[in-house]
């Protein structure tokens, strides 16, 4: 008899809180609207929990659990959170809606739209360093291209 396993895992729910966000800079109070953000949150929760199958059938005084093709291990839990009170750095386009200020995506296509708790030297200094990468791999590409070019010929 040969047995065949197989591991995966796949993502049961994924939630956003529907608490609305605000900013606050003294007595300024800006909501944002976060549909549309890259968003860079802190680490919450992030634990693993057993999942206990309890079908099991009793025959006669015995009891047998019912063969399944797929077995469930847990379930991991895993939360990104906005710490209350922590600073934010957001881009994005302010608006005013309903007499109130927003801040949410640019009408503008290929504007950036980001909700951070990280400070925006740390959010500039990331996408630095990808822009950064992205050249070097381009360089790279080109001049494996012209040496396979000259070589082949």
């Amino acid at each position: 008899m040969r047995t065949n396993r197989t591991r995966g895992s796949e993502t049961v729910s994924s939630q956003k809180s529907p608490s609305p966000l605000y900013v606050a800079d003294g007595d300024v109070k800006v909501g944002i609207d976060l549909d549309g953000a890259t968003l860079h949150l802190r680490d919450g929760a992030d634990r693993f929990e057993p999942y206990e199958s309890n079908k099991s059938y009793t025959f006669f005084g015995v009891q047998f659990s019912s063969p399944s093709g797929v077995r469930t291990l847990g379930f991991k839990y895993r939360e990104k959170i906005i710490p209350l009170g922590h600073p934010l750095y957001v881009a994005g386009e302010a608006r005013q809606s309903a007499g109130n200020l927003r801040i949410g995506r640019p009408s503008e296509k290929g504007k950036p739209f980001i909700v951070s708790v990280k400070s925006e030297e740390e959010v500039t200094a990331g996408v630095e360093g990808k822009a950064k990468t992205q050249f070097y791999i381009g360089i790279a590409l080109v001049v494996i291209g012209l040496a396979i070019a000259l070589f082949v010929k």
